[in-house]
């Protein structure tokens, strides 16, 4: 049974519109590529959208105050450029069946292949169930959307 004393939900707005120690307080080792001045500049800058098929979306996890707990950086994409994880084969045999690939959600930082937590938790917040919690409204969501898979890229071994 999942705690229902989170509250998950999405972000169209992107990260820029999560302000930066809610989002920075789950970064691990201050992973730069995880950071909120990254992921939001890639954002400000024009970096995503349309042009490259990388749309923000992330997600977070209030506790039952209202404080954003945990984040996760999610990405709507039209393509498999820039993850360094080459899944064409995947999107070629979808298409062969007759089924949409595109869009996919991707849980990495844009453009960077680089490994790292990626449901951002402050250290004292390891709670099993709200990882739990945040991965099942993730994959419910997707399913709703008609999203064809949800990828988490460059995750750690454990």
């Amino acid at each position: 049974m999942l705690n229902s004393a989170y509250s998950i939900k999405a972000h169209v707005e992107g990260v820029a519109s999560i302000p930066q120690a809610t989002w920075d307080q789950g970064v691990e080792d201050r992973s730069p590529h995880l950071s909120h001045a990254f992921l939001s500049s890639l954002e400000t800058e024009g970096c995503l959208g349309e042009r490259v098929g990388w749309y923000p979306r992330p997600w977070t996890a209030e506790d039952a105050s209202g404080r954003v707990i945990a984040t996760i950086p999610l990405y709507e994409k039209e393509n498999s450029f820039g993850e360094f994880v080459f899944d064409w084969a995947w999107a070629e045999a979808y298409q062969r069946h007759g089924l949409p690939y595109y869009p996919k959600w991707v849980v990495a930082s844009p453009f960077t292949p680089a490994s790292g937590q990626k449901f951002l938790c402050g250290p004292d917040l390891l709670d099993p169930a709200l990882r739990e919690q945040l991965l099942m409204a993730v994959i419910g969501a997707a399913e709703e959307e008609g999203i064809s898979s949800v990828h988490f890229l460059f995750t750690p071994e454990s």
